[in-house]
């Protein structure tokens, strides 16, 4: 559980700050994790009053003020501590290949368009939107193909036509040959998307819709659970069922920017000016893990030693957070063979070489 964090926590850290995660004590993992857990429970649905709807609520007390307060503190401490880390790195003359940097030297030449305080925080925001969402797709993911060992061996078929023991599948050149990976991966997003409620939506003007009056200034979300299981829009909703997305072969991107917004695959990543910007990294972080994993073990449902009798999984076992996660479950993982371990371990000694510059 905590290494799935760890690998998202690193890529979205690698490429927003330019530091590579590699172990679970790390300032970066450790702290940063703390701070998530105080803000997703700041953010659970019904931990506050309803302020939006009842503003005259914010001036009375309540223990919700003193968790927000704790929540900016400790938000405001991590980003102005991890900047300090980046000046320090860079006055040693050391830049690095990321989104910090590369901002730092434009604004130092060009000017700031911003406080110092906001800027810390912008680059701690893209963290924390990059970081626990992405893990939890990768965690109900490995859930359910360990729940659904057919999809596995569906899986494989595609795979081993494409890959063989030598290497793993690589999405550069793979993707479009493993439309199967792109099917389980949307069926993730749809059967348990993470941000189940969506993001909250201004309305602008006064809207009519379906002879319904949208006032200005009303609030509206896109109740994405209710969409993805809609019994008209995907028939068997509860069903983990990578095949209904035979028809969509493109990235979610694609058809988000669609003006054919009926041929949606998934509303996981939201609609509209908010829909998610870092939808292309999520993605294809999530085929490139469902396709190694898939290509290199063989997950099952854990099985209790003494008894010898299989340990289900419980498909319905999720926190109750604004971010959806699979609660703590135990997974058998194996090795499909000598020569898949063989080629994870060459591969890693690669990877480990070409990651060392963010170290």
């Amino acid at each position: 559980m905590d290494y799935a964090k760890l690998y998202t926590t690193s890529v979205a850290c690698t490429l927003v700050w330019g530091q590579r995660i590699t172990d679970l004590e790390s300032f970066w993992f450790k702290d940063f994790n703390e701070l998530m857990d105080v803000w997703i429970e700041a953010e659970e649905p019904g931990a506050n009053p309803p302020i939006d709807e009842f503003p005259i609520l914010k001036y009375f007390p309540g223990k919700w003020k003193k968790r927000a307060d704790k929540c900016r503190d400790m938000m405001d401490e991590m980003w102005d501590k991890a900047r300090a880390i980046i000046d320090e790195r860079r006055a040693k003359g050391i830049k690095r290949d990321c989104f910090i940097d590369t901002k730092l030297d434009e604004y130092a030449e060009k000017g700031w368009p911003m406080s110092q305080h906001a800027f810390n925080n912008l680059f701690g925001e893209l963290l924390e939107a990059g970081a626990d969402t992405t893990a939890n797709q990768i965690l109900t993911l490995i859930l359910a193909l360990a729940k659904y060992p057919e999809i596995q061996q569906k899986a494989r078929k595609e795979i081993d036509a494409v890959c063989d023991a030598s290497r793993s599948p690589q999405f550069a050149i793979d993707f479009d040959q493993m439309p199967y990976i792109n099917c389980i991966v949307k069926e993730g997003m749809r059967w348990r998307p993470t941000a189940s409620g969506g993001l909250p939506h201004l309305c602008t003007e006064d809207y009519w819709y379906d002879g319904m009056l949208i006032p200005k200034g009303t609030i509206t979300f896109v109740g994405v659970w209710a969409i993805h299981h809609d019994e008209k829009l995907y028939p068997d909703h509860e069903k983990f069922d990578p095949d209904r997305y035979l028809g969509h072969p493109k990235l979610a991107g694609e058809y988000a920017a669609s003006p054919d917004y009926n041929n949606r695959d998934h509303f996981g990543y939201g609609a509209g000016r908010r829909i998610c910007p870092g939808m292309h990294l999520a993605e294809r972080n999530m085929w490139r893990i469902v396709a190694k994993l898939l290509w290199a073990f063989e997950l099952s449902e854990p099985v209790d030693p003494i008894s010898g009798n299989v340990i289900p999984l419980d498909v319905q076992a999720y926190n109750s957070a604004i971010l959806l996660r699979p609660l703590p479950y135990k997974v058998t993982v194996k090795p499909r063979s000598p020569d898949h371990l063989k080629s994870v371990q060459g591969e890693l000694a690669s990877a480990m070489k070409f990651m060392s510059q963010w170290e």
